[in-house]
């Protein structure tokens, strides 16, 4: 078999390595894909609060898609001077006192690592301010400082599927 050197899949699929039936499955699986991954990322980098009522839509749009539980619309109460642009300014390094002017006061505080049956005996002593939480205790959008002697030591901001 001699395939013209095209620099192109053309030549491949002229010698039938790729009959037209598979490519077109091909294309409509690569489309598909695309359309996933394009509300994947839209749907993972905006956080779902009223502001961004269009990506809620996403949300419930790849949900749908997707036919999975996971993927629903996260059910996240925030703290009430929380921001999403607040936290985003936090930094590792700023001092307690810094988190609570941009974020205000938590939900909770609590020690992430424990006192006393930790394997982290050097975190220990950090105290955790949690500025979300789930209501119906299920997905949402978690938003957790935490302190090393009163400096941010650990900034977590995620997904949480439950």
């Amino acid at each position: 078999m001699v395939l013209r050197n095209t620099g192109h899949v053309d030549a491949l699929w002229e010698a039938r390595m790729f009959p037209p039936e598979s490519r077109m499955r091909g294309l409509t699986f690569l489309l598909a894909a695309a359309a996933l991954a394009v509300l994947a990322v839209l749907a993972l980098r905006y956080d779902t609060n009223s502001q961004y009522s269009s990506i809620r839509s996403t949300w419930r749009i790849f949900g749908w898609i997707c036919n999975a539980k996971w993927y629903e619309l996260p059910d996240t109460e925030y703290a009430e001077d929380y921001s999403h642009a607040g936290f985003a300014q936090i930094e590792i390094g700023m001092s307690g006192q810094e988190v609570l002017d941009i974020l205000g006061q938590p939900l909770t505080r609590w020690q992430p690592y424990g006192r006393k049956k930790t394997r982290f005996k050097d975190k220990a002593h950090f105290v955790g301010l949690q500025y979300s939480h789930s209501p119906t205790s299920t997905h949402y959008m978690l938003r957790q400082i935490y302190l090393d002697r009163g400096v941010v030591a650990e900034k977590i901001g995620y997904y949480y599927g439950d």
